[in-house]
């Protein structure tokens, strides 16, 4: 039997690898293209992004007050070039014009809505809190105290430099004093204030400090006739004092507390005041007022009361934080961000103007119709392929 052998050679040629080395380059190139596309579009983008933020800011504000075009602008040139000098930015600055707005502001036009954001924007930078915090909770004590928009600054000032001279926080300031408010017409902002901080000063929760200091002047009123007899003065005297000069009324019966023995003094105070947390908290003011002049009681309320007159301590803290490297880079990027959005406006209206004629050009009947065409000769396309690929299965080639 013959021994067969069969020799091939092949010789091939590789064609494959340029093809691919060709595929792969083109890739490269298009994921640089691409990198390099959404590089330039984040640089474009952002101006426009934040002039589209302070666009719809600006919308909020309008809807608070319902400002014309031209009391907007006016409102929107004021808030960049405020933006320029402090370290909150004009994105919050419009939020807080619009909750100026929301609080009336707006009624005495966009000059005393700027001044107000102004106001506030100093509140935020000098108390250490932030808008959402601040505007709230001023914008409910300018209303219970019915302040005028020229006292604003002095209420900042008074906050600012309690929080300064005692253990409280602007925060737990705001806190208490919005939650015991003027007690009933008794007491001033200062002096509301002051006895706020007092009450945080005296280790006393927010809370506490609201309902306790509430219910004592609350009792004093409810109660005038149990406190006249207390304090040997008629009924009358004891009410009119309560009414017109209620730290007068307080400072009183503390004193007179003072002046007796313990234990008829504590007698007093649970058939007067009551027991528990509000017994502590007029205990330890008792203790407070025997300091005299240097008492607490009566630092707080001098402060206060000078910081009501002078109204500089925010503004004198506003310059101190402004001063800091951290304040003057934000203002920088304030700055950077008014051209910013600048140039944002103009693109702003280039691309509204595109939106509107896109959408006015999809919106008509011969795009529609044009559409519905195009869309029956894609599925009449695709019936054809399908027939044809049918056709070509059902021959198979035969073997000869």
């Amino acid at each position: 039997m013959t021994n067969e052998r069969l020799g091939v050679t092949i010789d091939g040629v590789d064609n494959l690898s340029p093809v691919l080395k060709s595929i792969e380059s083109g890739v490269i190139r298009f994921v640089g293209a691409v990198s390099s596309a959404l590089t330039v579009l984040s640089v474009v983008g952002f101006p426009v992004a934040s002039a589209a933020t302070f666009q719809q800011q600006l919308l909020e504000v309008k809807k608070t007050t319902d400002f014309t075009a031209e009391a907007l602008g006016t409102l929107k040139t004021g808030l960049i070039e405020l933006s320029k000098t402090t370290d909150v930015a004009v994105n919050e600055l419009a939020r807080i014009a619009a909750l100026g707005g929301q609080m009336g502001v707006g009624e005495q036009g966009p000059a005393a809505l700027l001044a107000f954001t102004e106001e506030l924007s100093r509140a935020v930078t000098a108390l250490d809190v932030s808008a959402d915090q601040a505007a709230p909770a001023l914008g409910k004590l300018v209303n219970i105290f019915n302040l005028p928009l020229g006292q604003f600054r002095n209420a900042v000032a008074v906050i600012n430099e309690l929080s300064n001279i005692s253990t409280a926080t602007a925060e737990e300031i705001l806190d208490v004093q919005r939650r015991i408010g003027d007690l009933g017409g008794s007491v001033t902002f200062a002096q509301s204030a002051a006895l706020s901080a007092l009450a945080i000063d005296l280790g006393v929760t927010a809370e506490t400090a609201g309902t306790s200091i509430t219910k004592i002047f609350a009792d004093m009123k409810s109660s005038a006739a149990d406190f006249a007899a207390f304090m040997g003065v008629s009924t009358g005297e004891w009410i009119d004092r309560i009414n017109n000069d209620g730290i007068s009324a307080l400072t009183s019966f503390l004193t007179r507390l003072n002046s007796l023995p313990s234990e008829v003094a504590s007698k007093a105070k649970v058939e007067l005041t009551g027991g528990g947390r509000i017994f502590e908290l007029v205990t330890k003011m008792q203790n407070q007022l025997r300091l005299g002049d240097s008492s607490r009681m009566a630092i707080l309320l001098r402060e206060a009361n000078r910081e009501w007159l002078e109204g500089t301590s925010a503004i004198r803290e506003q310059q101190n934080v402004l001063s800091g490297t951290i304040a003057q880079y934000d203002i920088f990027k304030n700055k950077v961000n008014s051209a910013f959005i600048a140039g944002g406006d103009q693109a702003l209206r280039a691309i509204n103007d595109i939106l509107k004629s896109v959408g006015d050009t999809v919106s008509s009947q011969q795009f529609v119709d044009g559409f519905a065409g195009f869309i029956g000769n894609l599925v009449a396309l695709g019936d054809v392929v399908v027939s044809l690929s049918l056709i070509h299965i059902s021959e198979p080639t035969r073997p000869y």
